[in-house]
């Protein structure tokens, strides 16, 4: 499928909602497809059935598994649903037996508070938590390796930044990380469904559904790999959790599943994981490498009409360092954020900063109107 037909492109009409307006916010929020309706009919559909239904209820969460394990190109015995990514570092965080004046973690200033709040929690138990401080909105390896020693137990980072879209190489860092015998944790709620997610020296992945994806709300993506899995005690257990419910000796003693289902503790988000499926099947369909090239030109027009405006960009220059987000920097990030709305463009302004997510529903025609009302919006656009 070609990416536009003359300056539109044909995705649009997949997705509903987006008659006269641009939507350039997918960092925050991402548009659910028009075939949500009938996935999420087909569950009712089930779940009308009562206990009957509950099989294919099963399946579906089973082929659900399957469908994000090739797009990861992970063992799907690897994957766990959660109700978001909050949950699902906080489930690793809480499952790690630390050793208090040893053990030290490291993470950096260009992570959003999912992946930040969990870990300082730690440092109230005398876990020493190290901040990576970004240099000119850019992070590298030598950044890490000032932080990272033998006492290093786990490293935690976006593969892209929600700040200003930064894409790091957690290829090499998930290297260091293991050289000194740390865990690996990565986030890939900015990625996951955008571009291609390296998965290679990944212990522990985590993204939300409900952006990228194009899924909806209360379901999370986890992903273990086996040599973590086999020697973590998870912090809670359910009766999804566990091996056998109804063992003989169930009152005294529990066996956990064997794969990353132990990490999960009861019914799973069904309705969710229906409607996860489909986008999936879209996204698939496409081709996540297709995806990130075939919108790749779309992000470099962007950066070059922002840069032309004389826009403070936070964002790489570099197309391999970037993927669907680009920020600049303005002290009045949500006051141009709403007098674009006003103008029916949808981006993020806060934090000094306004954020444009550029995702299949984008294209040249959306830019170009994006421009030409920042160049007719009065004040913080001036070169500063």
């Amino acid at each position: 499928m070609k990416f536009a037909e003359g300056s539109v492109s044909v995705y649009k009409r997949d997705f509903p909602g987006l008659e006269g307006r641009v939507y350039l916010n997918t960092g925050a929020e991402g548009i659910l497809l028009q075939s949500f309706r009938q996935a999420v009919g087909r569950y009712f559909q089930v779940k009308s059935q009562g206990a009957e239904g509950r099989p294919q209820l099963y399946e579906a969460e089973k082929e659900c598994k399957r469908k994000i394990a090739g797009l990861l190109g992970v063992c799907a015995e690897g994957i766990a649903f959660v109700s978001n990514a909050s949950e699902g570092i906080n489930r690793l965080c809480n499952s790690i037996a630390w050793k208090p004046g040893k053990d030290e973690v490291v993470i950096n200033d260009l992570e959003f508070p999912s992946n930040v709040l969990p870990w300082l929690k730690l440092s109230k138990l005398g876990v020493k938590v190290h901040i990576v401080r970004n240099r000119k909105w850019d992070l590298s390896l030598d950044d890490f390796k000032q932080h990272i020693n033998h006492n290093t137990r786990l490293v935690s980072i976006s593969h892209v930044s929600y700040m200003n879209g930064l894409r790091f190489d957690t290829t090499e860092l998930g290297k260091l990380v293991h050289s000194v015998g740390g865990v690996f944790c990565v986030d890939a709620t900015q990625s996951m469904g955008r571009i291609p997610v390296p998965m290679e020296g990944i212990d522990y992945f985590v993204s939300s559904t409900y952006k990228w994806l194009l899924g909806p709300h209360g379901c999370g993506v986890v992903y273990c790999n086996q040599g973590l899995l086999d020697g973590l005690e998870p912090s809670e257990v359910g009766w999804w959790s566990v091996a056998d419910i109804f063992s003989p000796d169930r009152f005294d003693t529990y066996l956990l599943k064997p794969n990353a289902a132990k990490l999960e503790l009861g019914m799973p988000n069904f309705v969710a994981i229906y409607a996860l499926s489909d986008a999936l099947d879209y996204l698939l369909d496409i081709g996540i490498t297709a995806i990130g090239s075939q919108l790749q030109p779309v992000c470099d027009h962007l950066v070059e009409e922002l840069e032309r405006l004389g826009l403070d960009l936070i964002t790489p220059r570099q197309p391999e360092k970037r993927a669907g987000i680009i920020s600049f920097l303005d002290e009045d990030g949500e006051g141009i954020a709403e007098k674009l709305v006003r103008r029916g463009i949808h981006v993020w302004g806060g934090d000094g900063r306004v954020r444009i997510s550029v995702h299949l529903y984008n294209d040249h025609h959306d830019i170009e109107r994006l421009i030409g009302a920042l160049s007719e919006i009065d004040g913080g656009m001036k070169k500063r």
